[in-house]
C-alpha cells in the first residue's frame, strides 16, 4: 500500500522574505508539498491525495488459489494489458486499440485520443499489474449497458520517464473488462468514478502533451504552453545547482515538472477536492512498501505560478 507519510521531524517551514514577496514554501506535509500564497494555510491532504496504490505485492502476477476459470480470465487480462503496454511503447496505435472494446465506440475514440496525446512523452516503461483477488462488484445496470460478461479486478499502471525516473510511478486504473465472443477487451475506465473509485489521470487525459527538456529537467504540458515549458525548464536547471548547495548532492538532481492548462486540471491530476486558489505549485512523491520515493513530480498551478517573480520561482 502506498502512503504519503507525515513525519513531524521532517516538517519544514521556510518564509522567503515574506515582507517582500507574497509566497511561502511549506514542505513536509507528508510527501506532498505546497507552494502557497502567504498567510493562508495549504489545504489538508484528503484521503485520496494522501496515497496512491502500489502494485499488489506478489498478487499482481500470480493467480494462486483461484478457481480454474477465474485464473484463466486473469491470464487473459494480463496478456491483453501486456500487449497494450508494448503497443504504447512501440508507438503502435492499431495494436493499442486492438484491446479496446469494439462495442464501446465513444470509449474507443477517447482511447485513440489518449494514444495520440502520449506520442511525444519519452517513456522507458509502461506496464500493468493485475490482482485477480481484489475486484469491484458490477451493478445490473452496468451489465445491461454492455450486454456482455464484465470483470473489474484491481489494476495498476506503472510508467517511467526515460532518463528521469529511477523507479516507476504507480497509479490505480479502474478498468471495466468486457468479454465478447470469448475475447476480453477494455470497455471503460470511468464506471466507478461516482462510487469514489476513479482512475488516476495524467496530463495526457486532457490533451496532447509536448515536452521541453534540459540535461536536468523535463517539463510536460500542452502545446499552447510550450514557451512557458521552455522557460520553466531553464528555471529548474538553474535552480538545481543552488538547491544542491543547501541540501547536498545526495539526490538524483533531476526534476519532472507538469504544467496543466487550468487549475481544474491540476485538481483532477492530484485528486484534490480542496480549494487550490492560493496554491502556486504542488510537489508529490510516492512512498511504497518501505521502498525509496518514486514518481516525484512538481505540478504547477498556471494562474498563480505566473504571479511569482524570479525569486519566488
Amino acid at each position: 500500500m502506498t502512503e504519503r507519510r507525515t513525519d513531524g521531524t521532517s516538517r519544514l517551514l521556510v518564509r522567503c522574505l515574506a515582507t517582500a514577496i507574497s509566497f511561502e514554501l511549506i514542505a513536509g506535509l507528508g510527501a506532498t508539498t505546497y507552494l502557497v500564497l502567504a498567510d493562508k494555510p495549504p489545504p489538508t491532504p484528503s484521503r485520496v491525495t494522501a496515497g496512491r496504490p502500489a502494485p499488489a505485492l506478489g498478487l499482481g502476477d500470480v493467480s494462486t488459489g483461484l478457481p480454474r476459470e477465474r485464473a484463466a480470465r486473469a491470464a487473459a487480462i494480463r496478456t491483453l494489458l501486456t500487449k497494450r503496454g508494448a503497443a504504447l511503447l512501440n508507438r503502435d496505435r492499431a495494436g493499442f486499440l486492438a484491446g479496446v472494446d469494439p462495442g464501446s465506440p465513444t470509449f474507443r475514440l477517447r482511447q485513440g485520443q489518449l494514444f495520440d496525446n502520449l506520442r511525444e512523452v519519452p517513456f522507458a516503461e509502461w506496464s500493468y499489474t493485475v490482482d485477480p483477488h481484489r475486484e469491484l462488484a458490477q451493478s445490473p445496470s452496468r451489465s445491461a449497458r454492455f450486454q456482455a460478461p464484465l470483470w473489474v479486478p484491481r489494476v495498476n499502471v506503472r510508467y517511467r520517464i526515460e532518463g528521469f525516473d529511477a523507479s516507476p510511478t504507480v497509479q490505480r486504473q479502474v478498468l471495466t473488462f468486457v468479454q465478447r465472443s470469448g475475447q476480453w477487451y477494455i470497455g471503460a475506465d470511468d464506471d466507478f468514478e461516482d462510487a469514489g473509485a476513479p482512475t488516476a489521470r495524467g496530463l495526457w487525459d486532457y490533451g496532447p502533451v509536448v515536452v521541453a527538456r534540459t540535461r536536468t529537467t523535463i517539463v510536460l504540458g500542452h502545446p499552447r504552453s510550450l514557451a512557458k515549458l521552455r522557460t520553466l525548464a531553464l528555471v529548474c536547471d538553474q535552480s538545481i545547482a543552488r538547491i544542491s548547495k543547501v541540501w547536498g548532492t545526495d539526490w538524483p538532481g533531476k526534476v519532472v515538472v507538469l504544467v496543466p492548462d487550468t487549475q481544474a486540471e491540476l485538481s483532477r491530476i492530484i485528486q484534490e477536492g480542496n480549494d487550490l486558489s492560493q496554491i502556486a505549485a504542488v510537489a508529490t512523491t510516492e512512498l511504497a512498501g518501505g521502498a525509496g520515493p518514486a514518481g516525484e513530480r512538481i505540478i504547477v498551478n498556471p494562474p498563480n505560478f505566473d504571479k511569482l517573480g524570479s525569486l519566488g520561482r
